[in-house]
């Protein structure tokens, strides 16, 4: 009885784990045709029996990253780690710098290869660093009036 039980157990995790290679590759491909609010609802059901896996917790952090949800974004990806995307740190950085944590966003930059980025990839990582130091070394000073209900309508 307790073999019977034992192989149904291992059947089952093996069923469980095809299923969720099924859902790995729906959530890329959904991904990598930027349906990201697509991909997080399916992550999200996959997280609730799988909160720890880092590969969903990459596309979890990706997904909320291209949503805008910087703070969520930063969140997911800190639970995963390189072994999920060669691109882990690109967009480790860039959730660190749209949360303001630029020194943290500059060393993990260090740490990406920028052979594994396209050369879009290449400018905005650049670019965000560049924008950032020109800001902090000559600040603008804005004021923001409010002139009146034509103008601000």
């Amino acid at each position: 009885m307790e073999k019977v039980a034992m192989l149904i157990i291992v059947l089952m995790t093996g069923l469980i784990s095809q299923a969720s290679g099924q859902d790995y590759k729906k959530i890329k491909k959904l991904v990598d045709k930027a349906y990201y609010q697509q991909a997080w609802k399916l992550v999200k059901q996959e997280l609730v029996a799988s909160p720890d896996d880092h590969l969903l917790n990459f596309y979890a952090g990706l997904s909320k990253l291209e949503l805008y949800q910087q703070d969520e974004a930063l969140e997911y990806l800190l639970k995963s780690d390189k072994r999920a995307n060669d691109k882990y740190h690109f967009y480790l950085a860039k959730a660190y710098f749209e949360n303001d944590k630029i020194t943290e966003a500059k060393q993990t930059a260090a740490l990406v290869n920028r052979d594994q980025l396209t050369e879009k990839e290449i400018f905005l990582s650049d670019e965000l660093f560049i924008s950032y130091e020109t800001l902090r070394q000559s600040p603008e000073h804005v004021v923001v009036k409010n002139l009146g209900n034509e103008i601000n309508s």
